[in-house]
């Protein structure tokens, strides 16, 4: 039984023996293919040609010809090289500066924040007006003199130890050079022959040399100036009315600008002290009370001036609705003038229709007054044919009817009332009465 139970804990032993082999051959294995995977692959030569043309034996990528129109689809620029005039190439990791012969129409050019530790290979860009170079390892300032039209150049955040190579650039403006290794009066002496230099920033670096002034002063056109950052602010005793009085042409030290009243003031002070300051602070104060005085009087001419002419206006306006009301008032009285004289020309016409029917009426009645005691009559005409009926005149005018009526009416009263006569005979009577009937008729056509 003894001997059964010993090969039985043997036999699990032995197992398990195997079974570590096993685990180490397969970790053997698994640390193999991993440190394959990591050692470049086992390609051909042309591959490893094409992959030392895209980076430098240090690692960093190569601005290679493909990179740069790569670059220029992303940034949606052109791809033909000698369209574009702007090219952005910071932050990409180039050590080395090449491949841009063929964009000659550039005008600026962004390096900035790579790992390029020399300017070179710029020939070809004649064109370029700004040129960005800043936080690079660069330590000189060289190969700058194809760069004839270069107004700006930053080199902000390198390790520049001296300013040198730039004179040659006739046009050059702007020069950023702060965050460097400037020392003193010899690091930045390469100014003084730059003639066009306008704006210069020497910030943040170690220049500890008050005789950097005199280098300044010999800059003719230099108004822009800041040197925050260094020793030499300290050591320069009035520092600020000392720059004021040396560099004519500043209008911007440091982080302010220089006023015309800070530059008469350090003149001042310059030519007799504190006193001289104090009394040109004086004047200046008197000079800009005066200005706010007359600005203030100013104003208020301004707005008497408008006032007066506003009552003006107002005064015209209400004479122009006089003038219209009154208008209105001889337009509205001479309408009833006329209406007026409408009205009498009808009255009086109306008057003398009226003496006219009644002068009318009055010949009408003098028939009627020889034979008062008859009622009037109807027209002679209707009272013919009522009184005639069975007559009928035929083929006959108005006139000759109304003739024929006359003649019956003429005999009808003389039958009736020639008796009533005294001592006129009846043809007499009748010839009388026709004159005075056709009389009136005449008088009524």
């Amino acid at each position: 039984m003894t001997e059964i139970q010993d090969n039985q804990s043997s036999e699990p032993s032995n197992n398990t023996k195997q079974e570590n082999q096993q685990n180490e051959q397969e970790n053997q294995q698994t640390e193999q293919s991993i440190s394959n995977d990591s050692s470049p692959p086992s390609v051909t030569r042309s591959t490893y040609e094409s992959t030392d043309k895209s980076t430098t034996s240090d690692g960093f990528p190569r601005m290679t010809p493909k990179r740069l129109k790569e670059i220029c689809k992303e940034l949606k620029l052109y791809v033909t090289p000698e369209l574009n005039d702007v090219l952005y190439l910071h932050y990409k990791g180039f050590s080395k500066i090449e491949n841009l012969e063929k964009y000659t129409g550039l005008k600026a050019l962004w390096l900035e924040t790579n790992g390029i530790s020399k300017i070179e290979n710029l020939d070809c860009q004649a064109e370029l007006r700004c040129l960005y170079l800043q936080q690079n390892l660069l330590a000189k300032l060289e190969n700058l003199s194809p760069l004839v039209r270069l107004d700006t150049l930053n080199v902000c955040n390198n390790s520049i130890g001296k300013i040198e190579n730039i004179a040659c650039l006739p046009v050059l403006n702007t020069l950023q050079i702060s965050h460097n290794r400037l020392t003193d009066a010899s690091s930045i002496d390469e100014l003084s022959q730059c003639k066009k230099l306008s704006v210069v920033d020497l910030s943040h670096n170690r220049i500890e040399d008050p005789d950097i002034v005199d280098v300044l002063e010999l800059m003719p056109n230099l108004r822009v100036l800041n040197l925050m950052g260094n020793p030499v602010t300290r050591k320069i005793s009035n520092y600020r009315k000392t720059l004021i009085t040396k560099l004519k042409q500043l209008t911007y030290l440091d982080d302010r600008p220089v006023f015309p009243r800070d530059r008469a003031m350090a003149e001042a002070w310059a030519r007799g002290g504190r006193e001289e300051e104090m009394k040109e602070r004086e004047l200046w104060q008197n000079k800009e009370q005066k200005r706010i005085n007359d600005s203030i009087n100013a104003l208020a001419d301004i707005k008497q001036n408008s006032l007066q002419k506003k009552r003006e206006r107002d005064d015209q306006a209400v004479n122009n609705d006089e003038k219209d009301i009154d208008e209105s008032i001889e337009g509205k009285i001479t309408p009833d003038v006329e209406e007026e004289k409408k009205i009498e020309d009808i009255e009086d016409s109306e008057e003398n229709m009226i003496e006219v029917k009644i002068d009318r009426s009055r010949q009408q009645e003098e028939p009627e007054s020889i034979f008062s005691s008859h009622q009037s009559r109807k027209p002679l005409i209707s009272e013919i044919d009522q009184s005639f009926p069975s007559q009928e005149i035929k083929g006959q005018s108005a006139f000759d009817k109304e003739m024929v009526a006359t003649d019956a009416r003429i005999q009808e009263v003389a039958a009736t009332v020639g008796s009533t006569v005294e001592e006129r005979p009846s043809n007499d009577l009748l010839q009388e009465m026709q004159q005075k009937y056709y009389k009136q008729l005449d008088e009524l056509d």
